[in-house]
Parts: structure tokens; sequence; C-alpha cells
């Protein structure tokens, strides 16, 4: 059905299709595409159904204003221009981007062209330098993942190979001074993504090892072209187990350089039992210890990826020497 909504300075209006009552998770969202009734201009409706995510209008308003200043604050974010609720839950309004997400890229087979060395490390690279605004600001994104790294196409509708323009989306999950910008009743996660520290609610130590530590793993799928942890039958328990105590293990399509550098993205304390059976105190101890191995900043992580770029691009110019001469050898 078509749904109209009505924000501070603009209406909205796309086609609602209601979620399954099993999908009843309370960060679960869908994503329509709609457009300003007042101008035309196409956006993104990202609907959450948990109307309690937004406690007061003085909240709703605080919000808009967090958003705006998001808006601001780094051209490698996506913009929003409206929070509205409804009876149904609540819909945050953001820019239309025309692009693919990295997870599009990682798991279809659409995009061969774009699965290179030189150009997912360019991508991390870029995503490094936003979030080094972020944190330096105090905020944690929290939802670092292939769906939530954007790459915006050209008016042509490409990819720049050489140098993507890329956006993180989906803010609404941020913390701002470790308190959430909406109203979850816990700290939300991302299965396979998510630091172990975030999965099981450490929150004094959510910070920003977290993000790159999730950086780490998308980037590590981005190479393996497969999940970071992976089961018979997908059993979704299994995965957070392995999640919260497995390192990443060496995989035949990462290189070695680029493996030893996802390794100190996602140093992680490796539990000999499960870890809700250790004291709280003790978790964090561990969870403490293992974010010491982490990179320490965006900007540390960044200039690893920039080295490991000089390097790939060396090994391409001399494997071209080779051939060269290879071929006047003939």
């Amino acid at each position: 059905m078509q749904k109209r909504l009505v924000g501070q300075n603009h209406s909205y209006v796309f086609e609602f299709v209601e979620p399954e009552e099993s999908e009843n998770a309370e960060d679960f969202g869908l994503v329509f595409r709609g457009k300003c009734e007042q101008d035309g201009t196409p956006v993104i409706v990202r609907y959450l159904k948990n109307k309690q995510l937004i406690k007061s209008p003085q909240h709703l308003q605080l919000v808009q204003n967090i958003f705006l200043s998001f808006n601001k604050l780094d051209e490698g974010l996506v913009k929003t221009f409206d929070c509205i609720v409804d009876e149904n839950g609540l819909y945050i309004i953001r820019e239309h981007l025309q692009g693919i997400d990295l997870q599009q890229v990682i798991f279809t087979g659409d995009y061969p062209h774009l699965r290179n060395t030189k150009f997912f490390l360019t991508v991390a690279e870029k995503v490094c330098k936003t979030l080094e605004t972020l944190h330096h600001n105090k905020i944690i994104h929290r939802r670092i993942q292939p769906n939530t790294i954007f790459l915006v196409a050209n008016n042509a509708g490409q990819i720049d190979i050489e140098n993507p323009t890329v956006k993180l989306l989906n803010l609404e999950y941020a913390q701002i001074n470790s308190q959430n910008i909406l109203g979850f009743t816990s700290t939300p996660y991302s299965l396979y993504y998510s630091a172990p520290e975030l999965v099981l609610q450490a929150n004094p130590l959510i910070n920003a090892s977290c993000d790159l530590y999730s950086l780490g793993i998308t980037l590590f799928e981005a190479f393996a072209r497969e999940h970071a942890f992976i089961c018979e039958n997908d059993d979704k328990n299994l995965i957070l187990n392995m999640q919260l105590s497995f390192p990443l293990k060496p995989h035949h399509r990462v290189d070695k350089s680029i493996f030893e550098m996802l390794q100190k993205a996602t140093a992680k304390h490796i539990f000999k039992t499960p870890p809700m059976r250790y004291k709280p105190e003790a978790r964090l101890k561990f969870f403490y210890n293992a974010q010491k191995l982490r990179f320490q900043s965006a900007n540390e992580m960044s200039q690893c990826i920039a080295t490991l770029i000089q390097e790939y691009q060396v090994k391409q110019e001399k494997s071209l020497v080779q051939k060269l001469k290879n071929i006047f050898k003939r």
C-alpha cells in the first residue's frame, strides 16, 4: 500500500509492505524507495518497526539534530533528511544513492571487475578515514559490515575502480559518548561482524576498536568471498560461538601480508570454555587485553592499508616487467 509521511519540512510517499510477524527483532528494519512530494527527489525510507526506539517528542528532535550534524561531519556518511514516527514504527528518510553495497560485490558474481586486491584495500582505506572522523568526535558506528558500506556510482552508473566514492549507511545504530542514539534496550550487534565485547554487551569497552574489528572481518570476507565463520546448516548459535571465540583462519584467497593485517584488526581472546561461564569482570579483562593487540586507531589501520596498497602496486609493476621480458625473449 502507498504510505505518506509528513516530516518537519517535507512529506514523502512510498509503497509500504508490512513485515512478517516473525521479524520481531528490536532492531529489525526494512528499506523502501520513495520520493519527496515537494520536489520529486528520490529518497530511501528505512523503517524500524519498534516505535519505542523514540521515547518522546524531545528525543525525536534530538535525533533529528544529531543526523543533521552527521550530514556536515564527513562526506563518507550517508545524508539523512528526516526522522518520523507513527503508530507502526520509526522511519528514517535518507538520500537516495545510485550504486551498490559491498555485500553485492562479495557475495554475487555480478561485479567481477571490482573483485581485486587494490580496489578492496582502497575501499577499506576510505572507510578508515571516515571512521577516524567519527571516532575523533566520540562516535562509534557499531554496524560496519558489507551491506553498510555503499559504493556510489557516477552518472553513467559506473563505480570508479581507482578512486571509489564510499559512504557508510545505518548511522542509527551508532553511539555518541557511549550513549545510544535510539532507545535500544540492549546494544544491537551483527552476526558475523560485531566484536565479541559488543556481542556480550561489555559496554565500557565498546569503542573504536570494535569498528575496526568489524572492518577487518568485512575485508576478510571481501578477499575470501565467503563468511569468516562457517558451520554446517548455517546454525546461528554455532556461528555466534565461533564469532566470540574463534580467530580468523588463513584462507587460500587471502594474501599472507593482508591476512597478518586482518589478524591484528580482529584480535580476540580465545575462550577455553563458553564466555558466559566467566564472571563479568573476568570477561572485561580478557576483552581489554585483546583490544590492546588491535589497531589503536582508524588512522593506524589506514596507514597499514596504504602500505599494503603500495606493496601490491610494486608487485604488479614487477609482474608486468617480467611479462614484457618473456615476450621479447620469444
